[in-house]
C-alpha cells in the first residue's frame, strides 16, 4: 500500500494508528501509544490533529481488505450445541456433549493419579523415608 488510509481491519476507533502502522510496517499498539504520550505532552494538540486527520484520510478501499472482512458476518453466529461431528477417526458422529462428558472425565482420571502419587509421598515423609 503506498498511500495512506485509515485502516478497515485494524481499528480502534477511526483507523488512523492502523492506518499509519500498515503504511510504515510499525506495530499499530506502539503508535497508538506514542499518540497517547504525545497528546499528553501536547496538551492535547495532537488529539485535534488526530480527529482532523479522521476527516482529511481517506478510508481503506475494499480491494485492499482480505477475504475475513467478507466472510465475517458468516463466523460472527455460533451454535453451542453443534447437532453432530465426525470423530478424530472420522468414522461415527459424536456430539459437543460427548466430547465435554469424555473431557471432564480425563480430568478427574488424571486428578485421581495426581491425588494417589501426593497421598504415597505424604505416607513416605510420615514414615520418615
Amino acid at each position: 500500500m503506498d498511500k495512506l488510509y485509515r485502516s478497515r481491519r485494524n481499528k480502534m476507533i477511526s483507523g488512523i494508528c492502523g492506518g499509519l502502522a500498515e503504511r510504515f510496517n510499525f506495530d499499530a499498539t506502539l503508535i497508538r501509544i506514542l499518540l497517547v504520550v504525545g497528546t499528553l505532552f501536547t496538551g492535547g494538540g495532537l488529539l485535534i490533529v488526530y480527529l482532523l486527520s479522521t476527516f482529511v484520510i481517506p478510508t481503506e478501499p475494499r480491494s485492499y481488505t482480505n477475504s475475513y472482512e467478507t466472510a465475517r458476518p458468516h463466523w460472527d453466529h455460533w451454535d453451542p450445541q453443534p447437532a453432530a461431528t465426525y470423530n478424530s477417526y472420522g468414522t461415527g458422529s459424536t456430539t459437543a456433549h460427548d466430547v465435554d462428558t469424555r473431557m471432564n472425565d480425563l480430568e478427574k482420571a488424571a486428578l485421581r493419579k495426581e491425588l494417589d502419587q501426593y497421598r504415597t509421598k505424604i505416607a513416605q515423609y510420615e514414615k520418615g523415608e
